[in-house]
């Protein structure tokens, strides 16, 4: 028996492993590390007409704040607002798009801080 993994260009990727449970049964094991939908394929003594495929879809590990980053204007007006772009990253730089989160922050001023969260959704 032999898998293949394939992403979504329908390109080998990731490592993938077999094994005999010596019960009849197969256990297949694959990592890779971007997420998105990925195309396992798997083939039973070399009989490409014995083929199998099933779709799996890899989602981001958690958030990453080394990786993450946020950008903002140096300087903002008083009485007005202003745009500040966070990008959430998981350990193997995949955006974080996929999983609903909340996004804490702390905004520090001469004479007071204001605290909340904006939740982000996929």
């Amino acid at each position: 028996m032999t898998a293949v993994l394939k992403n979504a260009l329908n390109v080998k990727t990731g490592v993938i492993d077999t094994f005999d449970n010596s019960d009849g049964t197969y256990r297949v094991e694959y990592y890779d590390i971007k997420s998105g939908t990925y195309t396992c394929e798997v083939t039973v003594n070399g009989d490409t007409g014995n083929t199998k495929t099933t779709t799996i879809k890899m989602i981001p590990d958690a958030p990453f704040a080394i990786l993450s980053t946020i950008s903002h204007p140096s300087v903002i007006t008083i009485g007005s607002s202003s745009l500040i772009d966070i990008l959430v990253k998981d350990k193997w730089a995949n955006n974080y798009i996929e999983e609903i989160a909340d996004i804490f922050y702390q905004v520090k001023g001469n004479h007071r801080s204001l605290y909340g969260s904006v939740p982000v959704l996929s």
